[in-house]
């Protein structure tokens, strides 16, 4: 049986991801501070994502 908090803690990586590619979509030249403070995560989240979801090597 699966309770409403593991629900959203499987979801919550994926709207982060969402969000982080859909900010990149608009504006490819951003920084990782720059979509960090659009998107209220940490740098080294943003950067996470950006490297190893989005398989984006030069982020800067």
């Amino acid at each position: 049986m699966m309770f409403a908090q593991d629900v959203d803690a499987q979801l919550l990586p994926i709207t982060k991801l969402k969000k982080v590619q859909d900010v990149i979509r608009k504006d490819r030249r951003l920084s990782v501070r720059t979509v960090a403070e659009k998107v209220n995560l940490d740098k080294e989240s943003v950067r996470r994502i950006l490297r190893k979801d989005l398989n984006m090597t030069k982020v800067v």
